[in-house]
């Protein structure tokens, strides 16, 4: 192109590589928030998943090579193997290869999973109690996470899959009802329960709702007061004085709608309800007990002074009063059995009412030691970015969003974990003390508001898109199949639109699948809206990490995971190698080489030879 009264522009001139405005292409996506190549990741497994034992260098270097600018790194040796991986395997000979690696392709490593089959949760759920040694194991492993991402990554992310303790639906507080048809938007897909816990040991008791409905209750929960058995009417009975305000000829069994009624009366959150009836029935049961000791003790008791009585009364023959004697003997024996059985049930009591002040919901007390968890674990990420000298970005840590099953999945627990484990983190960091006892992150001269930023900084969440959609299983189940998964697209939108703005999430995973179990196909290969959810975080400013974990289909096509990430995003490319030239997305590549998904056969590019072309005579593909 001429442009007169100048010289002409050549290659070397800045505005020779000007574009000029051109109609947009319909694959374009001008009128969406633009997300470049670059942008869109990957994870990267620790160990070689296709079975050719690269280590985790070559398997980094094979991702990097194929186009990949951000990478995740999914740790997947588990906590209890002592050869194999994580951290504690990884000197710092490979940690500056690593880095090496990273910084000559001017990629970044976003940060690293914890291997979900051993380090799901900082509760400390070790699949049947709560337990402070698996809790303190996971934040080590954590730590080691922390340290060795601010020396590869030089910061960025530690997440682990939020598996903290298992809990019902149906109770949920964010479980609400369908305004169209009165029923909760997600229904349980086990059997509904309770769970309770003592937190001096941390055993878990769960009690099937069906259980309690079962149960015979001996409190009318419409008063509140308890039933006692009168003997003379035969029937159960609640007095006040001497009058009876109610009998009853059995204790009455509730069904749980009932329960919530009255819990609701009162005040009450009707689980405690239930505590409470529990607590009541083994005092019941045990003073039951003492009371038929009692009675046995006594009459035996009595029998033994009838004895003593006819000792000594010298009108009876001496062989009559060795029988006696013998008599009085286990009379005795006997009424020391009850007498001990009243102090054992003196015991019991004294038992059953401190079990009952140990006695916690797990909803309640999980979420306690998640929270401190993460706290720490917060704390341990400040401090390793201000002290390790490789750290040139913050390190964070934080929850993956997990399963419904668990406490954890659904995006308010999720939401709800970061924010209160960021209110604990800021305490730790200007409290000498926590939980009254001394507090080792404690930083003096630090003010509450420098508290609250370095928590914000240093506790963020790993959103994964595939583990959001697994929540379509309890939605509305007795929708026809296409109507459920377009409302509950519908709701994972509004969700969506709510994680962000809240400014919660470090690293989105965008993987998709085509039901409700979990999945891990590439955006586009599923049923989920991953792609306009992303572009909703973009929308709202999100400046974390994007990196694709839809790794099923590389047994098909290896790349895809990558590939056809870029696809579905239509992720414009640029051309800088003449004028006029618009941003390409993916679709316009057709058969350019960034659309391919096998190795290229000859170098091309800045690769090429000063000779000319070269490849290989044998035309094996380059990795």
């Amino acid at each position: 192109m001429v442009e007169f009264n100048t010289a002409y522009y050549s290659p070397m001139d800045r505005k020779y590589h000007e574009s000029v405005e051109m109609e947009p292409t319909a694959n374009a996506g001008i009128e969406e928030p633009i997300i470049p190549m670059i942008e869109l990741g990957t994870t990267v497994p620790e160990t070689d998943p296709t079975g050719r034992f690269k280590n985790m260098i070559q398997n980094v270097q094979a991702n990097i090579r194929r186009g990949a600018g951000r990478i995740q790194l999914v740790l997947s040796t588990a906590a209890n193997s002592p050869m194999g991986g994580r951290p504690k395997a990884y000197g710092p000979e490979v940690r500056e290869q690593m880095r090496e690696v990273f910084k000559a392709n001017e990629a970044i490593l976003t940060g690293v999973e914890m291997p979900t089959n051993s380090i799901n949760n900082l509760s400390g759920f070790d699949g049947k109690t709560l337990s402070e040694e698996m809790r303190r194991n996971n934040l080590d492993e954590i730590r080691d996470a922390i340290k060795f991402t601010a020396d590869v990554a030089q910061g960025g992310g530690v997440d682990l899959v939020s598996f903290e303790f298992p809990r019902s639906v149906f109770d949920a507080d964010w479980n609400k009802a369908d305004p169209k048809t009165g029923k909760q938007l997600f229904e349980d897909t086990k059997d509904k329960f309770i769970a309770i816990v003592d937190d001096r040991t941390g055993v878990i008791q769960s009690i099937p709702i069906k259980e309690i409905e079962r149960m015979p209750m001996g409190t009318d929960f419409e008063t509140g007061k308890a039933f006692e058995y009168d003997f003379e009417t035969k029937k159960f009975v609640i007095k006040e004085g001497d009058n009876i305000l109610k009998s009853l000829p059995s204790l009455p069994n509730y069904k749980w709608e009932d329960i919530i009624t009255f819990a609701n009366k009162q005040g009450k959150n009707p689980a405690f309800l239930i505590l409470d009836e529990f607590k009541n029935k083994e005092l019941r049961e045990t003073e039951a007990s003492m009371a038929h000791s009692r009675g046995q003790a006594a009459q035996y008791w009595e029998n033994v002074k009838q004895i003593d009585a006819a000792l000594k009364d010298p009108k009876h023959s001496a062989e009559q009063k060795e029988k006696w004697k013998k008599d009085r003997e286990g009379l005795q024996n006997m009424f020391s059995y009850y007498a001990k059985s009243i102090e054992q049930g003196q015991i019991k009591l004294h038992e059953i009412e401190e079990v009952a002040k140990h006695r916690k919901l797990l909803n309640d007390f999980g979420k306690e030691t998640a929270v401190k968890g993460y706290a720490e674990a917060g704390a341990m990420a400040m401090l390793e970015t201000h002290n390790n000298k490789f750290a040139e970005r913050p390190v964070h840590v934080g929850p993956e969003i997990g399963w419904p099953d668990y406490f954890g999945g659904h995006p308010a627990e999720f939401t709800e974990l970061i924010k209160k484990a960021r209110e604990k983190m800021a305490e730790m960091l200007t409290s000498k003390t926590v939980d009254g006892e001394p507090n080792v992150y404690f930083q003096p001269g630090m003010s509450e508001k420098e508290a609250e930023q370095e928590a914000k900084m240093h506790i963020k969440g790993c959103f994964d898109t595939s583990h959001m959609g697994m929540w379509l299983k309890h939605f509305k189940p007795e929708l026809p199949w296409d109507q459920r998964v377009k409302e509950f697209n519908a709701w994972y939108m509004e969700e969506i639109k709510k994680l962000a703005k809240s400014d919660m999430i470090g690293t989105i995973q965008v993987v998709n699948s085509m039901s409700a179990a979990h999945g891990h196909n590439p955006p586009g290969q599923g049923i989920f809206p991953v792609v306009e959810a992303t572009r909703e975080f973009k929308r709202q400013g999100f400046k974390g990490y994007i990196v694709s974990e839809g790794h099923d289909e590389e047994k098909f096509d290896e790349g895809r995971i990558l590939v056809e990430t870029w696809r579905a995003f239509n992720a414009p490319f640029e051309s800088k190698y003449g004028p006029g030239m618009r941003p390409q997305g993916f679709n316009d590549m057709q058969s350019g080489y960034a659309g391919r998904q096998y190795s290229p056969r000859q170098m091309f590019g800045s690769y090429t030879p000063p000779f000319g072309e070269y490849k290989p005579w044998s035309e094996i593909p380059f990795e």
